[in-house]
């Protein structure tokens, strides 16, 4: 690697230390400085036609030579036409940073608080933040651009949208792709060109001018992640040129400043190797076996002892082939991500709220786990597939996900199919449950990646699936019942959405043409489909197909209580299931207790009346109803016919109704 990015290596490492704890921002400033590079860093320097690099005025829809470009890896610094136009406000350099790397994203007014003034904020803060907005809007617009188009006010907060061309960590991330393709085709001098020059585009520690709170902090300490992969890929094609002499020195120094990452020290023994320096290449080994012995108590992964084995034998033709074998699984970044929803709408606060639960973890020496809880039908997995692909760029390692069917799909698969992802072959997968566990733990364990585990049934299916490394992240959707309380977990709970955002669901859909003159007919078919949106879906179907020719036919199709499950199902998706789904897990007490409430045709119910019913005292009655309530069989009322009243929503009485009477597909759909 060139001099000029060694230091470069130097800062990434000191900076992030192997705890993954920021170092200290203002000894890390003179680091930087050892690399001087040029103002000017047009980060659309050959990425872009000559005409992108002219924002289109969004007000007058006309071309201007007025190019925005905001930087948050080094220095914060706001430019338009090339003029830098930074304010020295100190709390408006905190929200451009903070809605930058948010960027295209709604950003809640009481995040941008939070950041800004801590946990004790002024009494004026809201009213002092859309000040600042007011001023940023200002410094957009006086130098030609559209500020009230770029800057938009949203229900819940703001939101900054930006070209993939005008913020320099979006430039660095296409960079690193491009980097990655080139690589994966054998285009090492191309690949190794495209690295330096985005590695160029990091002369400074990232926002270290920007005073900042625990986002900000969390997503520096992701983008030095970043740029550390960078330079590994860097190393991987200096290392396919060839270059061993230069890569020897760099790196030693990064393996002493990371000692526990195995891809660092592989590549210092390849490279010792290939020089003739085995004896040196065996203490490498050496050195990192005791490091994760001693600190961590385990074992460095079966490829790196495959390494180790191989170079001891001095068999240079299998060594050859482990170093291919190595090689080619580093340049894997597995990409598992189910498609994104295009029509997905609403939920803007649940995303922003799940957005920081995310990629803000305090806890340096484990992953972010987060349960994603709710009943069935509510659009958990919707949810997890959109936030997971606002966050993806953040974990370059890859992206893995599982469907696991509510349980009918076994760890023992998804684990062999996580491990062929990542780059292992079908012979080196063990046939054993907790040997691939331990390999998946392995691999993990010097990556960070996005692990979604969708439909989970039960703690004990998804533990095997879990990564230990600090910086990655799992999200797993499924019940409260199922997989609330998971060990180092978080959870988040997802009910069902708005009722005015259900009529916004639906007709993003349905579109607007069929939507116009029927809102009100949309608020009832909402109400009729209990604001689930999977019921929503299937409406959207059955008139995108012509089943239904308009809203006005659906909601008349749905008014019959007796024909509502039947309305409600097209292809493979069934209303009748989301509810056999919940209702499967009830115990034999939760079953009984809606039994009684449809024997006795009661569509409200207290406490005391269900004690009654059931023979039960009254707090284990509210127990029970409880458990109904947040798998969404009743709904509790804030004025009802006493204290702890409930409802039962009309679908749960269809679906009942339908389950007394013996109907087949019910019985099978329950597994009765």
């Amino acid at each position: 690697m060139a001099e000029s990015h060694r230091c470069l290596w130097h800062l990434n490492s000191s900076w992030m230390t192997s705890s993954g704890k920021l170092g200290n921002r203002g000894d890390l400033f003179g680091m930087w400085q050892c690399k001087d590079v040029a103002a000017d860093r047009c980060a659309a320097d050959g990425n872009g036609s000559e005409s992108d690099r002219h924002r289109v005025n969004r007000g007058t829809g006309r071309a201007d030579a007025s190019s925005l470009m905001i930087s948050v890896l080094s220095p914060l610094s706001l430019t338009v036409g090339g003029v830098d136009v930074t304010p020295t406000a100190p709390k408006l350099r905190t929200i451009i940073a903070y809605l930058a790397l948010r960027s295209n994203r709604v950003v809640a007014i009481e995040s941008l608080i939070s950041e800004l003034w801590g946990q004790e904020p002024p009494v004026s803060a809201t009213a002092t933040l859309q000040t600042y907005m007011y001023q940023l809007r200002q410094i957009l617009t006086q130098n030609g651009l559209n500020g009230k188009e770029i800057l938009l006010t949203k229900p819940i907060g703001y939101e900054l949208r930006l070209r993939s061309t005008e913020l320099d960590l979006d430039i660095f991330r296409n960079l690193m792709e491009q980097a990655r393709e080139h690589l994966q085709e054998g285009a090492d001098e191309s690949a190794l060109a495209i690295v330096t020059k985005a590695l160029d585009m990091c002369p400074a520690a990232p926002l270290n001018d920007v005073i900042g709170g625990e986002i900000i902090a969390s997503y520096i300490g992701q983008i030095g992640e970043s740029v550390l992969q960078a330079v590994e890929l860097g190393i991987e094609a200096k290392l396919r040129l060839g270059y061993h002499q230069e890569l020897v020195a760099e790196l030693k120094l990064l393996c002493a400043e990371h000692p526990y990452h195995e891809n660092l020290h592989a590549k210092l023994m390849i490279s010792l190797q290939r020089m003739g320096r085995r004896s040196e290449a065996l203490v490498v080994y050496q050195m990192i076996r005791r490091n994760l012995q001693d600190e961590l108590g385990i074992d460095p992964s079966a490829s790196l002892q495959e390494l180790q084995n191989k170079i001891l034998n001095a068999d240079s033709s299998t060594v050859s082939e482990i170093e291919l074998s190595w090689q080619a699984r580093e340049t894997i970044s597995p990409a598992q991500l189910p498609g994104n929803i295009a029509e997905f709408t609403g939920r803007a606060a649940e995303i922003e709220q799940l957005d920081r639960i995310l990629t803000t973890n305090q806890n340096t020496l484990a992953p972010t786990v987060v349960t994603l809880t709710g009943s069935p039908g509510t659009g958990k997995s919707a949810l997890a597939v959109r936030v997971c692909h606002e966050i993806r760029d953040r974990f370059c390692d890859g992206q893995l996900y599982a469907d696991l069917g509510g349980g009918s799909v076994e760890p023992y698969q998804v684990l062999g199919r996580f491990l062929r992802g990542a780059g292992f072959k079908g012979e080196e997968i063990p046939a054993d449950l907790d040997e691939r566990s331990q390999l998946f733990r392995s691999w993990t364990g010097q990556h960070e990646v996005l692990i979604l585990l969708d439909n989970a049934a039960s703690r004990v299916q998804v533990r095997p699936l879990l990564t230990s490394r600090p910086g990655s992240t799992v999200l797993i959707t499924g019940t409260q019942l199922a997989i609330g309380g998971l060990e180092g977990s978080r959870s988040f709970r997802l009910d069902v959405p708005a009722l005015e955002e259900c009529v916004a669901i639906l007709g993003s859909m349905v579109g607007a043409e069929r939507m116009a003159g029927e809102e009100d007919v949309a608020h009832d078919i909402a109400r009729l489909c209990d604001q689930l949106p999977v019921a929503l879906r299937i409406v959207a179907a059955k008139i995108a197909t012509g089943a239904y020719t308009s809203l006005t036919a659906a909601a008349q199709r749905l008014t019959d209580p007796e024909a509502r499950l039947e309305e409600l199902r097209f292809g493979e998706w069934d209303i009748r299931d989301t509810y056999a789904a919940g209702y499967r897990l009830l115990d034999g007490q939760g079953r009984k207790a809606l039994t009684m409430m449809a024997v006795s045709e009661l569509t409200s119910m207290t406490s005391v009346r269900i004690a009654e019913l059931c023979g039960w005292d009254r707090l284990h009655a509210e127990r029970v109803l409880t458990q109904l309530k947040d798998l969404r069989f009743l709904r509790s009322v804030a004025a009802g016919i006493g204290p702890g009243s409930y409802v039962m929503p009309p679908l749960v009485h269809s679906f009942m109704d339908a389950l007394m009477n013996g109907e087949l597909a019910m019985m099978r759909a329950v597994g009765t």
